[in-house]
């Protein structure tokens, strides 16, 4: 499947895995998100065309790498911590290295393990998040 990007406003299910999906629609209720864009079916080393374009269009000066799996968290699990993440990206190189270190983790030991418990299969589609870094003053995680 070719990859192509979307933006966090034209997603409309979470065939863009569960952060993407998760993204457009705190968008959609109107809450502050940064500005990002989703690469559909990332693959390592084929980029799509656009990229640099949307890249640009973020207008910052980092921005982080994610990984957005279709099927990564659901109701009976989540793959939180099995795909790795890149901060601070800061030019079209860097960015294109980040993509393909995402798309990567999808095939590491534990990540193939879990998938292969969860969901009886060895592979899944990685979609990219990229979005603009933000610089906090303070994070945290709710549950």
């Amino acid at each position: 499947m070719t990859a192509t990007i979307l933006s966090l406003e034209q997603i409309s299910d979470n065939t863009v895995g569960g952060k993407a999906y998760g993204l457009s629609r705190l968008l959609a209720m109107g809450l502050p998100v940064p500005p990002a864009f989703v690469i559909r079916s990332a693959q390592s080393g084929s980029y799509p065309k656009d990229l640099d374009q949307h890249y640009r269009a973020l207008a910052c000066a980092k921005v982080a790498v994610r990984s957005s799996a279709q099927g990564e968290d659901g109701a009976d699990a989540s793959f939180a911590g099995q795909y790795d993440t890149v901060l601070n990206v800061a030019d079209t190189t860097q960015l294109r290295q980040a993509i393909d270190h995402c798309v990567a983790s999808a095939d590491n030991h534990h990540a193939r393990r879990y998938q292969e418990d969860q969901f009886n299969a060895d592979t899944a589609t990685m979609n990219v998040v990229v979005q603009r870094m933000v610089d906090a003053r303070v994070a945290g995680v709710v549950f």
